[in-house]
């Protein structure tokens, strides 16, 4: 799986297409379909069908999607292919160029591993008043690879006349960290909202399912938007 991206995104730079805008559509598009799969493996497929039947399902998923690849890939155009030139090596970076060459691997980095505690420490707060883990994962997970496929297809439009990357970079990671503290401060009052949408939706399940995406949606959106257009930059 984490292949494909890095396959698909060269592809894609072969046939002329611009770089960062490709890889963050490709990246959105992705992230739609592991929305649907989030929500119809956790909502449909596994209560319906078991956790073997449901994991031949999405296997035959993938032996599809490999065929029609195969089958109906156009090939590249001749002048679309990578040619090797011989140029004079550039000048390494110097100064605070060089220092933060050094460091942007590892801020990326720190980035994902924030990202990822973020998702599991939603899921430990909000599985209780959500009523189960199974249940409550899915939806956060859903929510959050929404977020993620919103921010890389708004980000990979803007990011040709967005500011420096960089910058765009810093100034998402400031405005994640300030969705969560803000997102942490509705802890509390979520159960007395949840408490609230059972009486409401006592004669209607789907009320109090749409009750909890909105919960959801309001701790988790505004932070996996934001962390979805730092790939594309």
């Amino acid at each position: 799986m984490g292949a494909s991206l890095p396959l698909v995104s060269a592809d894609f730079a072969r046939r002329g297409s611009a770089f960062g805008a490709s890889v963050g559509r490709l990246y959105a598009w992705n992230t739609v379909g592991a929305v649907l799969g989030v929500v119809l493996a956790g909502f449909a497929l596994i209560p319906l069908l078991g956790l073997w039947k449901s994991a031949v399902i999405a296997a035959l998923i993938d032996f599809a999607v490999a065929f029609a690849i195969l089958r109906r890939r156009p090939a590249a155009p001749p002048d679309a292919v990578p040619t090797v030139a011989r140029e004079a090596p550039d000048d390494p970076p110097r100064g605070a160029s060089a220092i933060f060459a050094r460091i942007v691997v590892p801020l990326f980095a720190a980035s994902g591993f924030t990202a990822i505690l973020y998702e599991v420490a939603w899921t430990r707060v909000l599985a209780v008043p959500l009523g189960g883990m199974v249940y409550s994962f899915s939806a956060i997970l859903a929510v959050y690879l929404c977020g993620l496929a919103l921010g890389a297809g708004a980000a990979s439009r803007l990011a040709s006349t967005a500011a420096p990357p960089v910058v765009a970079f810093g100034v998402c990671q400031i405005l994640i960290a300030g969705g969560v503290v803000a997102g942490g401060h509705m802890f509390g009052w979520i159960p007395a909202r949840m408490a609230t949408l059972v009486v409401d939706a006592a004669d209607a399940p789907i009320g109090l399912f749409i009750g909890e995406l909105g919960i959801v949606a309001l701790v988790v959106l505004p932070a996996a938007v934001l962390s979805g257009a730092l790939f594309p930059l």
